[in-house]
């Protein structure tokens, strides 16, 4: 529960004359409560900004074409801390750069070391190169799809996945699911899961979800699914909602070949079935449609597609 409706109980079980005589006019009263939740907004968006700065610096280093300049660039950023607090027979594996080694114990190193707000995913700078490790578990030993399958079970519906090792772990088994086998997604709706990649989408809506203002400037995606019918036709659709009760909603549609969607047309409707206008090819989503997504599937319920140069996006059948 967030401070502002633990704030809206109690004023609401007080008794009415427990409240001071005098009272604020209504205009400065509503001036005096919009600059008190701007003010918990702006709170809000200060403390994720580590969080975000995370999760940006991770999807660098998972990209399909990690670019050294970027990690660097985003590492940088990420605050001072001292070694790890693992135990001591923690094994890792080094990220970043791909292919190498951590060399011996990393609770040895005393310095160099940038947070990251978790334990389990470690940043250190050693002398002029970056050098990122995450804590190994057992999910090397089952199929990537059942990994997947209990990351999706962990996640709370509609939420972002916002934990450093748990991003990790899906970037671990998105990677060893692009083996180049592409095939049709099945008929039937599919509820968007996750992606790997990270903007400014997930920042409002981490915000959102902690009741900051956001949520009424826009705020949605939760809501992402995929129809795929028996003939490969498909239609992508997103619901967003602007100060908080406008709808809006952005529709790709296209057909399936060959183990690719292809996005064909794009429309956006702006306001209820009644009242609102319709936007064709608008241009933020005519620009996600030029690139085909190839889809891999994953036994029955996932589907895996991929961005050509962005990366991974992960739905799941609905029942």
């Amino acid at each position: 529960m967030t401070p502002w409706c633990r704030l809206a109980m109690v004023l609401a079980v007080t008794p009415a004359h427990a409240s001071p005589p005098r009272r604020l006019p209504y205009g400065r009263a509503a001036a005096v409560a919009g600059g008190a939740y701007s003010l918990y907004s702006w709170a809000v968006l200060r403390r994720l900004a580590p969080r975000y700065a995370v999760m940006r610096f991770l999807a660098a280093v998972g990209s399909p074409a990690p670019q050294a300049a970027e990690i660097e660039e985003l590492a940088e950023a990420l605050p001072l801390r001292g070694p790890p607090n693992a135990p001591f027979d923690q094994v890792w594996e080094q990220l970043w750069p791909v292919g190498s080694r951590p060399d011996g114990p990393l609770e040895q190193k005393r310095s160099g070391w940038r947070a990251t707000g978790d334990e389990g995913v470690a940043v250190r700078r050693e002398g002029n190169a970056w050098h990122v490790f995450a804590a190994r578990d057992d999910d090397a030993a089952r199929p990537a799809g059942q990994v997947i399958a209990g990351l999706a079970a962990a996640r709370r519906p509609g939420s972002i996945v916002e934990q450093p090792l748990a991003r990790v772990r899906w970037s671990r088994a998105l990677r060893r699911l692009d083996d180049g086998n592409v095939a049709a997604a099945a008929p039937g709706r599919y509820a968007f899961v996750f992606r790997d990649y990270v903007n400014s989408e997930e920042l409002y809506g981490m915000a959102a979800s902690r009741g900051a203002a956001t949520a009424l400037l826009f705020y949605g995606g939760a809501d992402t699914a995929l129809d795929v019918t028996r003939d490969g036709r498909i239609a992508l659709r997103e619901k967003f909602r602007l100060l908080s009760f406008i709808p809006l909603t952005i529709q790709w549609t296209g057909d399936q070949a060959d183990g690719e969607l292809r996005w064909t047309a794009t429309e956006a409707r702006l306001g209820w079935r009644w009242l609102g206008r319709t936007f064709d090819r608008p241009a933020p989503a005519e620009r996600l449609r030029r690139q085909p997504w190839r889809c891999r599937p994953v036994g029955d319920d996932f589907l895996v597609f991929r961005r050509e140069g962005v990366g991974a996006l992960v739905f799941k059948a609905v029942a």
